[in-house]
């Protein structure tokens, strides 16, 4: 972010109350009840400006209103959440597994390649199931869950293999 732009929108919000010195990146990390709630009237704020302003930078911020927080993102990842989360409300009913990774949205993950290594290796740790083990292997051409007995401990396998190369 360009300091030029922080200036500017540290210009169009005035500090506040008793935390008047304190930058906005301070507000952040202080615990969501200690802030005024004009401060996460700010964060959203922010996110909004950095997003208006920048809209074609790699990274954008998203605000979460249930729990006040900004999470900086990429584009990828936002991409990626958007078709795992069509993909889960358009296959959720579907038992083959096959099917479900024919799914035109299943497949566009596929298609983003090793940039959505990350994202589907940390959804399998949020949501462990074996949904995810087309994809990986499709992508990485690797299956290091062959040997293993078991969901948990293909996931398991999958999950030290994303940890060794650094996709966790």
């Amino acid at each position: 972010m360009s300091a030029n732009l922080l200036e500017d929108f540290n210009k169009d919000i005035p500090p506040v109350d008793d935390h008047a010195e304190e930058s906005w990146e301070e507000t952040l990390r202080r615990p969501k009840e200690a802030r005024h709630k004009d401060e996460r009237v700010d964060v959203r704020r922010l996110a909004q400006f950095l997003n208006k302003e920048e809209p074609a930078k790699k990274y954008r911020l998203v605000f979460n209103s249930q729990s006040e927080s900004v999470r900086l993102v990429t584009r990828e990842e936002e991409r990626f959440r958007r078709l795992a989360d069509q993909w889960r409300r358009e296959t959720g009913h579907i038992s083959l597994t096959f099917k479900r990774a024919m799914h035109p949205t299943y497949q566009q993950i596929i298609g983003m390649g090793k940039d959505a290594l990350p994202y589907i290796l940390r959804d399998l740790q949020e949501r462990p199931t074996g949904h995810w083990f087309w994809a990986l292997n499709a992508i990485s051409g690797e299956n290091p869950a062959q040997l293993e007995e078991g969901i948990d401990s293909a996931i398991q396998a999958w999950l030290r293999w994303g940890n060794e190369r650094r996709y966790l």
